[in-house]
């Protein structure tokens, strides 16, 4: 049996470095001379938008030995592939080496199984890559070129030649990686294992929506790999007339703060590992360069953090040909993300990983104004009932409460039963989703007598997405401490 979130984070925590270095080690003695370097990576999955500066000092205090960015994604259009270019970051990484990603969705898995559009996407993948080269200082030291490309194992042979195709049409010096994103079988192993013989290794998606392989498959297959992780949130979106299409975590954060927005959890979901929303507009509105319509339905599958901390260590322990982790960063910058790269920082350096509100109460003659924010680089889980913050009006005679930037609020009486706001002395104001580094817009408590000097207690309840309960109470008006 697996140990609980919570104990799982604590005993792995401590076991990270060794458990991968140990799986390095044994990768590197037993492989032969391999390209393909051990370390871990970060993989920017919609670009970065800083590069050399912060981003880059923030992963070398991790000890990350590159980054992934999206070069180009590639686009089908009946039987022609078309090429869109990434923007690229606004200034190149100096220091860490960059591999270049070449995307493309399911209908390249389509593709491949036809002969004649087998070919075309070889062609495709191989002039995207070329394109992307020769565009190489726009992103830094260009190490690599990775192919993000769905294929099965019963089209193998035609993505071994598109592998051969790319690996004959850029430099020999540049290494070549692939994705797998299921587990072969005894029987199609040796298929695959040919298929992804001419790349320098594989990026096996072994945590997160949408991965499937498995990493004891993997290492079977005699080759360099690296263990790829996916912790973002990952939502359907679908309108109104049926019409379906993938958003990333940002959206998640925004409309779980929109009170136009009703949330719901999502009980059909049976995957302990991971835990799942719906989001249901009851008017338009927009997040960023989308706009929802009411009645569409945004259904997010979010896997568990501690889960992942888990795996980090166990699936790397033992495994032969492993050359370190990859990591799936969504967004392009830390603003628009859920999982930071400053959380996966504290998950490597053994940091805590626990989310906060740090709470400001300040009575006045006529209010009480609450405000509060998360110092940290974690965010809380995402729940209705779990996340919120308490004061405590001992002389009562509330005549209104303004929620300010939090979601909801519920009065309480002396006892904590439910009571009407005439009676109420405790208002609890509750926020589904604490983001990271996120202050939230003051609430003010309207009372008909001013409060006492020593007013008011405060109680503070947070749910860490790394499954840890943060709570805390204080006294009077003062202002709590930063965290150390």
């Amino acid at each position: 049996m697996k140990p609980g979130p919570a104990r799982r984070a604590l005993l792995l925590l401590a076991a990270l470095g060794a458990a991968a270095g140990a799986g390095r080690c044994q990768g590197s003695k037993t492989a032969g001379p391999s390209r393909l370097a051990a370390g871990d990576v970060v993989w920017f999955e919609d670009g970065s938008a800083d590069g050399a500066g912060e981003v880059e000092a923030s992963l070398a205090r991790g000890g990350f030995a590159s980054v992934f960015l999206p070069a180009a994604a590639l686009t089908r259009e009946g039987d022609r592939w078309s090429t869109a270019p990434s923007e690229p970051p606004a200034h190149p990484f100096d220091r860490i080496p960059v591999t270049l990603v070449i995307s493309a969705g399911e209908p390249a898995r389509a593709a491949l199984a036809d002969p004649a559009g087998a070919v075309a996407t070889a062609d495709a993948a191989a002039l995207a890559a070329k394109a992307a080269l020769r565009d190489a200082a726009r992103y830094g030291k260009v190490r690599g070129v990775h192919l993000d490309i769905p294929f099965a194992a019963a089209n193998a042979e035609a993505w071994g030649a598109l592998v051969r195709n790319v690996r004959g049409k850029i430099p020999p010096d540049v290494l070549l990686t692939t994705t797998l994103r299921f587990a072969p079988s005894e029987t199609e192993r040796e298929a695959v294992q040919k298929a992804i013989a001419p790349a320098d290794g594989t990026v096996a998606l072994i945590f997160g929506e949408g991965s499937v392989a498995d990493p004891t498959a993997t290492d079977r297959l005699d080759r360099p790999w690296l263990a790829a992780y996916a912790p973002g949130a990952r939502g359907r979106w679908t309108s109104a007339k049926g019409e379906e299409r993938v958003v990333g975590e940002s959206v998640l954060a925004s409309l779980t703060d929109d009170p136009r927005v009703e949330f719901s959890h999502d009980l059909s979901l049976r995957d302990e590992s991971a835990s799942g929303f719906l989001l249901t507009p009851h008017q338009a509105l927009s997040v960023g360069n989308l706009a929802f319509r009411a009645n569409d339905r945004v259904r997010f599958r979010q896997p568990s953090l501690s889960d992942m901390v888990y795996h980090f260590g166990a699936d790397l322990a033992g495994k032969r040909f492993v050359k370190g982790r990859v990591v799936i960063l969504q967004g392009r910058s830390e603003s628009e993300r859920i999982f930071t790269l400053s959380a996966l920082d504290d998950i490597l350096l053994g940091r805590s990983l626990n989310t906060d509100l740090r709470l400001t109460v300040e009575p006045s003659k006529g209010a009480v104004a609450v405000t509060a924010e998360n110092p940290t680089a974690h965010a809380s889980l995402v729940s209705r009932t779990s996340n919120w913050v308490e004061v405590e009006i001992p002389t009562g005679a509330i005549s209104d409460v303004k929620a300010g930037g939090f979601d909801r609020f519920e009065v309480f009486g002396p006892e904590g039963g439910a009571v009407t706001l005439g009676r109420a002395t405790r208002i609890r104001f509750f926020e589904t989703l604490v983001s990271p580094g996120e202050k939230i817009a003051p609430a003010r408590i309207l009372v008909r007598r001013a409060p006492p000097k020593d007013c008011c207690a405060h109680r503070v309840h947070v749910l860490s997405s790394a499954g840890a309960e943060v709570v805390r109470e204080g006294d009077g008006p003062a202002t709590t401490p930063p965290p150390r």
